[in-house]
């Protein structure tokens, strides 16, 4: 099973990112392989929704739904597949208060279930989920960066 980590740091308080993560609305304004995310409320269970997504991958579409779970007193959302093209997919975001805003650390493990080309499908579905993610992210919250990474003006006479 493959795992994508991607940590990114962003200027804004982690209950304001923690909303705007729970209904990933950004996502398909932002990011350029989302060509569509739709967010449905669970009703039966506070906290959960099921959202279906549609993404460019290679010379396709890859489409699943999720079960996305937030946790607001641990500043985390879960999800989960429910249905879809990957035989397995799960992961979380979790958010940290820093100084400067707030820590994002997105984390996903996907398994294909095709063996043969896992060599092939999955360091490309790490690179699209990873990208996706950091620009969704980019374009949605104000001095986005990667963690450990030198702000353009610093060290610089």
């Amino acid at each position: 099973m493959r795992c994508a980590e991607l940590t990114l740091l962003v200027d804004e308080s982690p209950a304001e990112v923690l909303d705007a993560l729970a209904g990933l609305s950004g996502f398909a304004a932002h990011a350029p392989d989302v060509r569509s995310v739709a967010v449905t409320p669970d009703p039966r269970h506070p906290g959960e929704s099921v959202s279906r997504w549609e993404v460019h991958f290679r010379s396709g579409t890859l489409r699943w739904s999720e079960r996305d779970r937030v946790d607001r007193d641990n500043l985390r959302i879960d999800f989960v597949q429910e249905d879809g093209d990957f035989q397995h997919f799960e992961g979380s975001w979790r958010l940290r208060e820093i100084p400067s805003g707030c820590e994002i650390r997105f984390t996903a493990r996907f398994d294909f279930g095709v063996a043969s080309l896992a060599q092939l499908l999955d360091p490309a579905a790490e690179r699209v989920l990873k990208d996706n993610v950091a620009r969704a992210l980019a374009g949605w919250f104000t001095g986005t960066r990667r963690a450990g990474a030198v702000p353009a003006a610093a060290g610089r006479s």
